[in-house]
């Protein structure tokens, strides 16, 4: 059961970085259609991510918010990049 839980959090992670990555891209997006298809695959990942929890909480774990360490390193060099763009 601790394997279970461990793949499920991990998936978790995934799907929430998958959502904070479509939120960021739909922010930037410059194109009415394809921002709001970014925005629609982000509501996607958080349904995914709602799902995941819930089967986590029932495994008797704790419901994941943050996603993933990698994610977030991810993340942080974007924004970085982001500040030397013109």
């Amino acid at each position: 059961m601790a394997s279970q839980l461990l793949i499920l959090e991990t998936l978790t992670d995934t799907a929430i970085d998958s959502a904070l990555g479509y939120e960021t891209a739909s922010e930037k997006a410059e194109n009415a259609g394809l921002k709001q298809t970014l925005r629609e695959q982000a509501g996607n990942r958080r349904d995914t991510v709602r799902m995941l929890n819930a089967e986590v909480v029932r495994l008797g774990g704790e419901a994941r918010d943050s996603g993933s360490t990698m994610g977030a390193a991810h993340r942080a060099f974007t924004s970085l990049a982001d500040a030397f763009e013109d």
